[in-house]
């Protein structure tokens, strides 16, 4: 199974660098017919240009996440870790999503600690997973549900949790969620991602775990450790 599992990665992965240019270059196509460097074009035109376009840059998207998601898994990526304060970085995060948050009308609440702990971690790495797990909150909230973010230190980790009101969310889900393979066939026509496969291996680079909890009628949690930089005043090679 292991040996079928990296045939695949392998296959979706070359495929993921062949589309990349076509789709590319379908993009910026679309785009100048848009601007009207061609010509003028009718509403008509334009609303299935836009449509198309739209899709086009969903796909460069997904296929950006292969790309990205098979460098991981060959061993490729390399993290530039420098002393992060992870509250600091969840705050910069949140207030990019505080709109989106407003308009559906879902409530945030930040639960951190008063000491500054930092991390040892890969910034803009951590920012992507981190990301990755609020965009799924969101899209799982309903209208008027909450969001809560929590981090907490024990025993020289960082505890960071992210959960979400709604419906309970069952063992074979959970199971799924981290299978990139299920995503790419089971996605939405608008929920072409596999942002939690990224953030778990994103999670694992850095030596930490990721994990999601069931909630009960309350939603569900996702919890990820990393190890916090507990060495003052020095620098870490």
């Amino acid at each position: 199974m292991k040996e079928i599992d990296k045939l695949k990665s392998a296959f979706v992965a070359n495929v993921a660098h062949v589309f990349k240019n076509p789709l590319a270059i379908i993009n910026e196509s679309l785009g100048v017919v848009l601007d009207g460097v061609t010509g003028e074009i009718t509403p008509e035109q334009r609303a299935a240009l836009e449509r198309g376009k739209h899709g086009t840059e969903r796909l460069i998207s997904l296929v950006t996440e292969l790309v990205e998601l098979s460098e991981i898994e060959a061993g490729r990526t390399e993290l530039k870790r420098k002393r992060i304060n992870p509250a600091s970085l969840l705050n910069e995060i949140l207030a990019g999503i505080r709109k989106e948050l407003s308009w559906k009308k879902v409530r945030l609440q930040k639960i951190f600690p008063k000491k500054k702990t930092p991390i040892w971690a890969d910034e803009d790495k951590l920012k992507e997973a981190v990301i990755s797990l609020l965009n799924n909150a969101i899209g799982h909230t309903p209208a008027g549900g909450r969001i809560v973010v929590k981090l907490k230190v024990s025993g020289g980790m960082m505890r960071f949790e992210i959960s979400n009101s709604g419906t309970s969310v069952s063992k074979d889900v959970i199971q799924k969620m981290f299978d990139k393979f299920e995503h790419i066939t089971g996605c939405e026509r608008d929920d072409i991602s596999i942002g939690l496969p990224i953030a778990r291996d994103i999670i694992e680079l850095h030596k930490g775990a990721l994990r999601v909890e069931d909630a009960g009628s309350k939603g569900s949690r996702f919890v990820f450790t990393l190890p916090c930089d507990l060495r003052k005043g020095k620098r870490r090679r």
